[in-house]
Order: C-alpha cells, then structure tokens, then sequence
C-alpha cells in the first residue's frame, strides 16, 4: 500500500465494534478489494499500486471450541473457532457476535457444539496490538472475525 492509499470497510453496519482497518491490520487470509494501476512486468512480478483497498465481508468455515462469553440476550458475546483453512494453520479465531447477528440452524452461543461445521460471515481482522472487543479481550497478534452470521451445518 502507498502511503496515499485509503483503506475502508465494504460492509461497515458489519462493523459492530467499530474496529479500524488499515495497512498495520492487513493479514494472510483476508479477502480484499484492491483498486489502483496494475502493471505488467516483465522480469519480475506484476504490481498494483492501491489507490484504495477495501475489507469485504469473508465466510470462514470451522469447528466450534468453546464459548468465551454469552450475554442475557443468548446471542451477544464471543466464541472461539477452530478454522478449517489450512492458510490460517489452525490457529483458534475468536468470533465476536451481537444482538444483531443471525444464527442459523442454531438458536444462540450456548447451543453451538463442536459438530457439526459452522461458517460463519463477518469482517475479519488482524489486530497487531490486540484489545477488548465486547468485553472479550483478544490477544496482541491474534485475528478476530466480527459474525454478522453463524451458520451451523446439519
């Protein structure tokens, strides 16, 4: 990324605890939307310079570990997420979900078991520094999806 370029969120209602998004919390595994200059090189690799980039909403795919924090509402909170995708070498995801999130074939947190698989779509965040999310504190290094949806496989 040029030091000119602008970073945003393409879902920002997803963005329920209005983490930022920039250059220190890109990571393997997101999925963005880059636009800028593409340029073919001949002898090495081709480039983009970024005008901007975008975070998009991701699907992630996993197994339930365990639950971190539900609230009296049954649906705002945090779990952790063993992800399937070998690019994230396993490495437990903690998911941070609201009163608006919806759960599928599920009723809530506490009913998430560890089979069958769940996808979940959210924003996906690298936090370098880490924080407290909702009360639920993510290690420095760690990434983070914010569910906009949890959706248990049958």
């Amino acid at each position: 990324a040029l030091p000119e370029t602008t970073f945003q969120i393409s879902a920002p209602d997803a963005n329920f605890a209005g983490l930022s998004f920039d250059a220190s919390n890109l990571a393997l595994g997101q999925q963005v939307v880059v636009h800028g200059t593409y340029t073919v090189n001949t002898d090495t690799l081709d480039t983009v310079d970024a005008a901007s980039i975008y975070l998009r909403l991701q699907m992630v795919q996993g197994n339930f570990l365990s639950l971190t924090r539900v609230e009296s509402d049954g649906r705002s909170g945090a779990f952790s997420l063993s992800p399937c995708c070998s690019l994230l070498q396993g490495a437990a995801i903690p998911v941070i979900t609201n009163s608006n999130t919806a759960f599928l074939n599920v009723f809530g947190l506490a009913d998430l078991r560890p089979q069958p698989t769940l996808l979940v779509l959210g924003l996906p965040f690298f936090l370098p520094d880490g924080g407290t999310i909702n009360g639920v504190t993510v290690p420095a290094g760690s990434r983070v999806v914010l569910a906009q949806q949890v959706h248990q496989l049958q």
